[in-house]
């Protein structure tokens, strides 16, 4: 994540907050039937580049999109994180605006 990260600042993204988060508490193969683990999704770094451009970097997923007018999230590229070869082609190939 890290280095995806390095690599969106050498890029021009600023941080911009996180996405939202929810903890829930779910069945697991050891607490079934009861509900046995509390796990927390979302909360994935945010970045923004420009008034529109936007990243966010997670474990395993980094996702790229826009804003249209209305503010809406359009346009979605998503790539795994650990293969920051593609990311930065992408990053280079400027199909990110």
């Amino acid at each position: 994540m890290n280095s995806v990260i390095t690599l969106l600042q050498n890029y021009n993204y600023v941080p911009d907050g996180h996405t939202q988060s929810d903890t829930f508490k779910i069945i697991t193969k050891t607490s079934y039937p009861l509900a046995g683990d509390i796990v927390t999704l979302g909360g994935r770094l945010r970045f923004k580049r420009g008034l529109n451009n936007y990243a966010t970097v997670g474990k395993r997923v980094t996702c790229f999109y826009n804003r249209n007018e209305k503010g809406e999230p359009v346009n979605f590229k998503t790539f795994q994180t650990k293969n920051q070869v593609l990311i930065e082609n992408f990053l280079k190939g400027g199909s990110h605006e």
